[in-house]
């Protein structure tokens, strides 16, 4: 089983180029590198997009698998559960990462790191905030010599 995350700022310039570069790189993931597992974090339009190109993909491969990678929410009620797998195959949280506190969206982003073969990011090293979670997401994946595919176009 290979795996994928998205990690992306929570505003992205949304274009005709970014859609392509998205499809073509998650159709060369599933047919050249078998990657089967898509993981999603929250909170960003980057995410949100992604989310969408993949359940779009998933009715020509249909064996690949959406997962909601939660940093809150422990446990879930029926409910809870039921709508999050309206738009994803499964949720997880992580272990270790309940008590993260403020620093929880950072300690889940390093665990679908931790866990995937290849990232997605949309990072842009000029993005507004001086320690955005998703430059300390890319640093912490170049740390631990990930496969890293940044789609962020200048």
């Amino acid at each position: 089983m290979k795996f994928c995350c998205f990690i992306g700022h929570r505003n992205i310039k949304e274009t005709e180029e970014l859609y392509s570069e998205i499809i073509k790189t998650l159709a060369y993931l599933i047919k050249e590198q078998g990657v089967e597992y898509f993981c999603f974090g929250s909170a960003s339009r980057f995410d949100d997009v992604c989310l969408k190109i993949v359940s779009e993909i998933k009715k020509t491969y249909p064996h690949i698998k959406r997962v909601y990678v939660r940093a809150s929410e422990q446990y879930l009620s029926k409910e809870r559960q039921k709508r999050i797998l309206e738009s994803y195959d499964d949720t997880i949280m992580p272990s270790g990462i309940e008590n993260g506190g403020k620093a929880v969206y950072v300690k889940r982003n390093q665990a679908m790191i931790d866990a995937c073969e290849f990232c997605i990011f949309y990072y842009d090293e000029n993005y507004k905030w001086p320690k955005s979670g998703t430059m300390l997401a890319y640093d912490y994946a170049v740390q631990k010599e990930k496969k890293i595919i940044n789609l962020y176009k200048a």
